[in-house]
């Protein structure tokens, strides 16, 4: 019922999901905690707190990247099931279903 390229976006959605779960927050603060005691014990000062604001720079900039490709795959693989959605079922049944979901959204 997927096309080719929506079965694709389906295995990006899970292969992203995998990266934010294996790559918990917790790492960073590990590192940034190593990094301000090596500073603050005065070991190679300048290097630790460039290397570790860079580290942190990158993280927070592929979180933000992963976070809104995440999104949009989400976006595109709820307009596929739409599109496939009005295809098999009737008007009315959709109308009816329409209807259905405004009643109850102010409740979700």
């Amino acid at each position: 019922m997927y096309t080719q390229h929506t079965l694709k976006v389906i295995y990006y959605i899970k292969d992203l999901e995998n990266y934010i779960r294996n790559h918990p927050e917790s790492r960073l603060e590990k590192i940034q905690e190593i990094g301000k005691q090596l500073i603050d014990s005065n070991i190679m000062t300048h290097s630790i707190e460039t290397d570790v604001e860079g580290l942190t720079n990158r993280w927070e900039n592929l979180n933000k990247q992963v976070r809104m490709y995440l999104l949009q795959a989400y976006v595109f693989v709820i307009n596929v099931k739409y599109i496939i959605y009005t295809k098999i079922y009737p008007k009315e049944l959709m109308l009816q279903n329409y209807m259905y979901v405004l009643s109850i959204g102010p409740n979700i």
